[in-house]
């Protein structure tokens, strides 16, 4: 993958970091280096909702915070104490441990929509470094911030609060429900909020990666002892994407920790430096664009969007070419995995799918062009979305549609061409809107806020000659767009929104 990096140099109002030992990453050094030394490390533990095995993470606590591995906010202390309690007594909280930050960040931690609310506290010393390091995250990610303020609180329920600290960096991992906190002193720089901002979004450190001793070693004997669970491997915790990335902004750095800051405590196997607090690597975007939206593009294999177990995917874009030469682009189920996938004999047809966390989804759907409309079910508590669309859009009045009517969901079409074909699931929600259109020639169909909503393909028609023609559904300013581009006459989408 080509890396699009914006180089970020120091800002003009940066403070000189503390004074360190020659060859301490001094930049990453913030966000560990603060913590109260000979602090006594506690555990934390909790149960899998799904296996009920239970598992551990060590922590110490800083002003009633409970901070694991330097600077991941697990939560307030009390809470931890309690829930871990409820975990050795062999139950799981009504509360689920995980919104207290022990868990992975799977589908239910991902930021819905890709987007983001936040607030930035008063009293945070240097805002613009926050405002920086997020026009970095959306130039090179498919993450979206929007600013959540008394005009839009009520569809924004769950937010982070960058919130002024009198020493360290530090954040929680993923999304944790309502109000949570990045923690940011004066002394954490653009690089380090960049870093914080990657727990945020869901990423953990690079070094507690399961297969991380094939990349680097630990020098255990150099680790101050109340710093050596800070160095454990989240086995069970962390989906691992993509290689080992040694440039990840979410390395710890070479000298983490030193009992001797002259002698490394993570060294790379193959020597490549560690700890860079510039911006997302390759790897880091690679991840990001892994964990949230989706895009096949003719010529690559099919896109892995992670495992089946209690989620579902939807199309939300499709575009180029659909001459009827075998061209699809589809969502489908393999190996365990949800897959987002495509066939063309042309240049430029590409997908988009998004995916979201439910156990109630049904098994696919099929229609083809000569058949009746086929019945989905109930329109009752059940929203349906196109999965797979194939054949030749050659401007015959071309069209595949997932409809509700006298009660009921259809997916059905029409067409002059021959192999139209289209999939569709249906999955239990508590609402849905109604559809809305967008078709050539019209600007964009502003639909509902992404705070709440997420929204999927329904129809698609037109025609698809390889002009630049596309149909999609996607976040921008916090809300959903239904929108495409054309140089064909009648070339249009609708799209549904539903709340899980």
């Amino acid at each position: 993958m080509v890396a699009v990096i914006l180089t970020l140099g120091a800002c003009g109002e940066e403070q000189p970091s503390p004074s360190l030992p020659d060859g301490v990453d001094s930049e990453a050094a913030n966000e560990i280096n603060w913590l109260p030394p000979n602090s006594p490390s506690r555990t934390a533990y909790w149960r899998n909702a799904r296996t009920g095995q239970l598992h551990q993470r060590h922590y110490v606590e800083v002003d009633g915070q409970a901070i694991s591995e330097g600077d991941i906010i697990l939560g307030p202390v009390r809470e931890v104490e309690a829930l871990s309690k409820a975990a050795l007594q062999g139950q799981v909280a009504a509360q689920d441990v995980s919104s207290m930050g022990l868990t992975s960040t799977g589908a239910t931690y991902i930021w819905p929509n890709n987007l983001v609310p936040y607030t930035i506290d008063p009293a945070l010393t240097y805002p613009q470094r926050v405002m920086d390091a997020i026009a970095h995250w959306e130039a090179n990610t498919p993450i979206r911030f929007i600013r959540r303020d008394t005009t839009n609180e009520d569809l924004l329920p769950n937010y982070v609060i960058f919130q002024y600290a009198s020493s360290g960096c530090s954040s929680s991992v993923g999304r944790r429900g309502g109000a949570q906190y990045t923690r940011l002193s004066a002394s954490c720089s653009l690089g380090n909020t960049i870093h914080e901002i990657g727990h945020v979004v869901g990423l953990w450190h690079e070094h507690t990666r399961l297969d991380r001793d094939n990349y680097i070693s630990i020098n255990w004997d150099n680790i101050a002892p109340d710093a050596k669970d800070n160095f454990e491997q989240n086995i069970d915790e962390t989906d691992d994407r993509g290689a080992y990335d040694y440039g990840s902004i979410m390395h710890y750095p070479a000298y983490a920790f030193a009992i001797d800051s002259g002698v490394k405590t993570i060294t790379t196997l193959n020597g490549a430096a560690i700890g860079q607090r510039t911006g997302l690597s390759a790897g880091d975007i690679s991840a990001v664009k892994a964990l949230y939206g989706f895009t096949w593009a003719q010529g690559t294999n099919s896109v892995n969007m992670g495992p089946i177990a209690d989620r579902f995917c939807f199309l939300t874009a499709m575009s180029g070419a659909f001459a009827g030469y075998g061209e699809y682009i589809s969502v489908s189920q393999s190996n365990g995995n949800w897959h987002l996938s495509g066939g063309s004999l042309q240049v430029g047809v590409s997908g988009g799918a998004a995916c979201r966390s439910s156990s109630k989804v049904t098994s696919e759907y099929s229609w083809s062009q000569g058949q009746l409309p086929t019945n989905l079910g109930s329109a009752t508590g059940r929203v349906c979305f196109l999965t797979h669309v194939s054949g030749s859009f050659d401007g015959g009045a071309e069209f595949v549609h997932v409809y509700s009517n006298n009660g009921m969901w259809y997916l059905g079409g029409n067409s002059m061409q021959t192999g139209i074909s289209a999939r569709a699931r249906c999955v239990a929600v508590s609402g849905y809107s109604n559809e809305y259109t967008w078709e050539q020639g019209a600007g964009p169909t502003y639909m509902d806020w992404a705070g709440r909503y997420s929204c999927a393909l329904t129809r698609v028609q037109g025609s698809f000659k390889g002009g630049g023609e596309s149909v999609k559904a996607s976040v921008e300013g916090g809300r959903w767009i239904l929108g495409g581009s054309s140089l064909q006459v009648g070339v249009g989408g609708r799209a549904r929104c539903f709340r899980p």
